[in-house]
């Protein structure tokens, strides 16, 4: 992982002395645990750094004389706020000492100099706040002068500094503090420099440090929620402890609350054992919900007590008793417009904190990140294809990108990474990745007719007439081998729509293949008979069916991550791998 790069404005600290070297920095590094790269002075070995440092004096020097530069102090910070990588955080000095420099090297400072109404600090802070380049740059004060006398100047309004450090008390712990709860930090797990971003990860890890508060992530779909929640239970306490999560998004409504609260045995049909929920199973972790705004009514009143982080209590389908949990609960949702929902309870909105989420921007606000994401997901997809289809390294042509960061993205960062990888899939043995090689979706979605329910991303076929004839045209689809150019580059689009059909002809069938309980009005999902009426064979075992089961899902990876986005497949193949987890091809 990259180290944060920060700025400190300092006299002290700023300027190569006449010897040509800077002992009060050198010192400074070591306690604060900064690597120097600022390049005008030799630099100390910091092990283990917290962060890379540049140093600026904030000062010109003019025969012999020491003077406050404050437009040349804000081109620097300029300079290094509009490039990555970017000010992560700005340590400004208050008092610096002007007029002749002593043979130490060091001017004796000029009365002015220690007036508190004239500080040069606090100068360079009002025209940073001025300028709204500078709105999102963090700025902490790193001083030993009294802050009585200046508070009022930079702890009012909304412009005020993240933070007043005594330079006494700075080191390591305290740097890495300062970084977590003010810096704009990247972090390699989620790909991207932009502010929007950086602002977004500083928000979830101050929501994360309590350790056992309910937080909600609010973002359109394909921004990268479940990554969220994942960095969110990384940066909290709770971090080595289990993170456990529960999707709730086109599961029936009796199947949510059991994966939540579990079940007592003999609670329903079927329930021969008792079997605990995710709300326990997590205990002492992290609870993800994912997609929250889906919660059926039926189950809000339950999570009241499970949302409250003064309660915290789960009750099994069946049970009586209540069990106190200590959770951190991560909810998501795409919704925007949550809190005036009227399908949801408004007592549960409050606990769930929805008046206050952390919301991760959409693709279109961070457009600086693009470059980046193309360039991770080319490799991924390079790696991920390199055994089945020799997919080979290759450089992200100008156009490309120009391409792709011209795009508006309604579709998010999932919509940018199916493009990426269709392109690799398509074009393996390619080594540059150019415009024409990328699928590039609509702005906006075109209008299509309506699907019945249980598709994944088809259309409907009028008939089982059609259907048949639609499988008999393929077995006659001819290829001219002297017309090349009409088939050329074919066989992924093909192996795709089969891949989908596929997957709707066995989803079809695993919901027809449900029988429905009083407990449980959508049925069980059963891989067994559904599998054998898809195939048209009452002889197949339940072991083939879900060797069956698993190579739907393997037809093809670029429609994979398609069909694993439906709960009923997406079930149907995680109920397949725990009855054979090793038989059968996957």
């Amino acid at each position: 992982m990259s180290l944060p790069r920060i700025l400190v404005v300092d006299d002290q600290y700023g300027g190569a002395r006449d010897d040509g070297r800077n002992r009060r920095r050198e010192d400074f590094c070591f306690v604060a645990g900064l690597r120097d790269v600022t390049g005008d002075v030799p630099a100390e070995t910091v092990e283990d750094p917290v962060a890379e440092a540049i140093f600026c004096r904030g000062q010109r020097r003019e025969n012999g004389t020491l003077t406050n530069d404050r437009d040349g102090t804000l081109e620097t910070i300029r300079q290094g706020w509009q490039k990555v990588p970017r000010w992560a955080l700005l340590f400004l000095d208050l008092h610096f000492k002007t007029g002749p420099v002593g043979t130490d090297g060091e001017p004796a400072g000029e009365n002015r100099d220690r007036d508190p109404t004239g500080y040069f600090g606090l100068t360079l802070l009002e025209a940073l706040w001025r300028d709204p380049e500078f709105e999102d740059l963090p700025v902490v004060l790193l001083s030993s002068m009294p802050r009585a006398d200046v508070e009022h100047r930079f702890a009012a309004g909304d412009r005020s500094v993240a933070e007043f450090i005594d330079k006494d008390t700075l080191n390591r712990s305290r740097m890495r503090q300062a970084l977590r709860e003010h810096g704009l930090v990247a972090d390699d797990r989620i790909a991207g420099r932009s502010v929007t971003l950086l602002k977004c990860l500083r928000e979830a890890r101050g929501r994360a440090k309590v350790g056992n508060d309910t937080i909600l992530l609010l973002g359109e779909t394909g921004t990268g929620k479940e990554l969220l929640a994942r960095y969110v239970h990384d940066q909290s306490p709770r971090a080595d402890q289990r993170y456990v999560t529960v999707y709730t998004q086109g599961v029936p409504e009796a199947l949510v609350e059991d994966r939540l609260f579990g079940h007592e045995r003999g609670a329903f049909t079927g329930a021969t054992s008792a079997v605990s929920g995710a709300a326990e199973t997590a205990d002492g972790g992290t609870l993800f919900i994912d997609e929250f705004g889906d919660v059926p009514a039926s189950v809000q009143p339950k999570l009241l007590r499970l949302l409250d982080k003064n309660t915290r209590e789960t009750q099994r389908l069946g049970g009586r008793k209540t069990k106190k949990l200590d959770l951190q609960i991560v909810l998501a949702t795409h919704r925007q417009q949550l809190l005036s929902a009227n399908d949801f309870r408004q007592d549960l909105l409050f606990r769930a904190k929805a008046d206050d989420p952390v919301v991760l921007p959409p693709l279109r606000d961070r457009h600086e990140d693009i470059p980046l994401l193309t360039e991770y997901f080319v490799r991924k997809y390079e790696a991920q294809f390199r055994d089945t289809i020799g997919a080979e390294a290759r450089e992200i042509s100008g156009d490309a990108l120009e391409m792709l960061c011209a795009h508006p993205w309604p579709g998010n960062v999932r919509q940018l990474e199916r493009v990426i990888e269709s392109a690799v899939y398509r074009w393996p043995k390619l080594r540059t990745l150019s415009a024409a090689h990328l699928a590039m979706p609509d702005a906006a979605p075109r209008a299509r007719p309506p699907s019945p329910p249980g598709t994944v991303g088809a259309a409907a076929v009028p008939s089982s007439l059609a259907l048949r004839d639609l499988a008999s045209a393929l077995e006659d689809a001819c290829f001219d081998p002297v017309d090349a150019s009409a088939w050329a580059g074919l066989a992924p689009e093909l192996r795709r729509g089969f891949a989908l059909a596929y997957g709707n002809l066995f989803r079809a069938a695993l919901q027809a293949t449900r029988k429905p309980t009083p407990s449980n009005p959508e049925g069980e999902i059963k891989i067994h008979p559904a599998v054998k009426l898809a195939m048209g064979d009452s002889k197949i075992t339940a072991s083939k069916a879900a060797d069956t089961i698993k190579r739907v899902m393997a037809v093809d990876a670029s429609a994979r991550i398609q069909l694993e986005e439906d709960p009923v497949l997406k079930e149907a193949y995680e109920i397949a791998v725990r009855l054979r987890p090793k038989g059968g091809r996957k």
